[in-house]
């Protein structure tokens, strides 16, 4: 048997009966999985040496050479830190697939930046023209010595199918110096799992759609937030545009940030579709505000934002706003929206809105008071189902009328507990009002009350100006002179009512 002559440095072999010519070991064996650790390439990540051209050589296994077969290959950096003066990055005008990218564990491994360059990306995985299939990047830390103004720590470019895991961007305990942490750029299918935390001086993760992808990202696992004693991010979560399949859950915590979540087109001119905020996403303590919608280029069909039983609290002013013009549809189901300086919710859109089983508690805090829900502009259906309205400043409601109309068949209604609490407006009145079968209010024939120091002392079937049919008043509500409603045997007295005209009505009343 001819011998066959391999270059395994090359990734080639010549075969018997090939007359010479070479082959990729690819094409012949099949993919073959590499194992390269950094220090192959004479990496030092002792915390001084330069390791930037070695790190780039490192990366630049990570390609399909000629878009061919996949890569391969596990990149593996030690324990220490890796000190790297400009750009890393894998291959530009490659795709790349089957890729795996680790440190040491992340608090073992870190990629520090000691460049002169205020604003370049410190890690660049894709060029935003290729994909970058099946990668998964974990288990280590970037920061940098240098005071950033631009930029991203790792911006990740045209990744699909791929997951993140136990990664920092700066950390807790870090130094501020990042401008943006994470960067998922035309992205699609990307799961985070682990221990994950990201901060910057502008956004602490930014993500947007693209050619290259534009849907699901399974936030778990992360911390968004500043680092110890260091000014809080301008935006903890920023969804820029053409984005879809966003989920939010899995014990991430987004805390600290002068707006906590942004959703708007700043970053790709293109509307955004699903957002889902789960159970264990918990948006708190935002120098401003907690949520922010502002997604200028919505259609009613398009942006779908779900809160399942989360929370919104503690923001500088209303825990969640959603500005003028924005259109698309909003549920809230469960969870709370409390302890805002300024509103609970704070609504100038046309979005069509739902809030049921929702605790919305202590919003106001601030010297200008505020709702639990305040509906401030807009033209939108607000259904408001089930929830708990306690202790806010400036009242409950503030613009809302709800109509709960019947369902198609004619039959329908709705189901809102055992009780119904109404709180009074600052006159002191309170109404239930029906509704005329176009969905307009049927003002004449509201139920309405007055309350005194909380106790109802005015009670009107009809309109309390207008027309009201009955009034009750406990001011002259009844008399023992049993004449006044025809002397009937066994009546104690007559309870008085007036009519529209505010003549006293007499009814005969048995018993104590």
């Amino acid at each position: 048997m001819s011998p066959i002559a391999a270059d395994l440095t090359a990734g080639t072999l010549v075969p018997p009966g090939s007359g010479g010519s070479s082959k990729s070991l690819v094409s012949v064996l099949g993919p073959v999985y590499r194992q390269i650790s950094l220090l192959s390439y004479g990496a030092k990540c002792d915390g001084t040496t330069d390791d930037t051209a070695a790190i780039n050589a490192w990366l630049a296994n990570a390609t399909d050479a000629g878009n061919g077969p996949p890569a391969n290959v596990e990149l593996v950096a030690p324990a220490g830190i890796c000190v790297f003066t400009s750009t890393l990055h894998n291959p530009a005008a490659q795709q790349a697939g089957n890729v795996t990218l680790a440190g040491a564990g992340v608090g073992a491994t870190t990629f520090l930046y000691e460049g002169t360059s205020t604003t370049i990306d410190l890690i660049n995985i894709g060029d935003g023209a290729n994909p970058q299939f099946n990668w998964s990047i974990r288990s280590f830390k970037v920061q940098s010595a240098t005071k950033m103004t631009a930029g991203t720590a790792l911006h990740i470019r045209g990744l699909v199918r791929s997951s993140i895991g136990d990664v920092v961007l700066d950390g807790q305990d870090g130094n501020g110096n990042l401008w943006n942490g994470l960067w998922l750029d035309q992205v699609d299918s990307i799961m985070s799992w682990g221990n994950n935390f990201a901060t910057g001086q502008n956004d602490a993760i930014r993500l947007n759609g693209g050619p290259l992808g534009a849907a699901d990202f399974g936030m778990m696992g992360w911390k968004v937030s500043s680092p110890n004693g260091y000014p809080a991010p301008a935006v903890g979560v920023h969804i820029g545009g053409g984005f879809g399949g966003f989920n939010c859950d899995g014990g991430s915590d987004i805390i600290g940030n002068t707006i906590g979540v942004l959703i708007d087109n700043a970053l790709y001119s293109v509307t955004n579709r699903e957002f889902a905020f789960g159970p264990m996403c918990g948006i708190d303590s935002s120098k401003n505000i907690g949520v922010k919608i502002n997604d200028t280029l919505s259609h009613s069909g398009d942006l779908y934002v779900n809160f399942s039983g989360g929370w919104i609290a503690s923001s500088g002013t209303n825990n969640l706003e959603i500005e003028t013009g924005i259109n698309g549809h909003l549920i809230f189901s469960g969870g709370t929206i409390f302890n805002a300086l300024g509103n609970g919710v704070y609504d100038l859109s046309n979005m069509v809105q739902s809030y049921s089983g929702v605790q919305f508690r202590q919003n106001g805090r601030g010297s200008s008071g505020g709702y639990g829900f305040s509906k401030a502009g807009g033209t939108n259906s607000i259904m408001l189902v089930g929830n708990n309205f306690e202790g806010n400043t400036s009242g409950a409601t503030s613009g809302v009328t709800q109509v709960i109309a019947p369902y198609a068949n004619g039959s329908g209604g709705a189901v809102m507990g055992a009780r119904i609490a109404l709180t009074p407006d600052g006159s002191g009145n309170s109404a239930l009002i029906p509704a005329t079968a176009d969905g307009t209010t049927n003002e004449g024939s509201s139920l309405s009350w007055h309350q005194t120091g909380g106790l109802v002392d005015k009670l009107y079937v009809g309109n309390t100006n207008t027309n009201p049919t009955v009034a009750l008043s406990t001011a002259a509500a009844w008399t023992t002179d049993t004449t006044k409603c025809g002397s009937i045997s066994g009546s104690t007295g007559c309870a008085i009512l007036y009519n529209s005209s505010g003549a006293a009505r007499y009814l005969p009343v048995f018993g104590n």
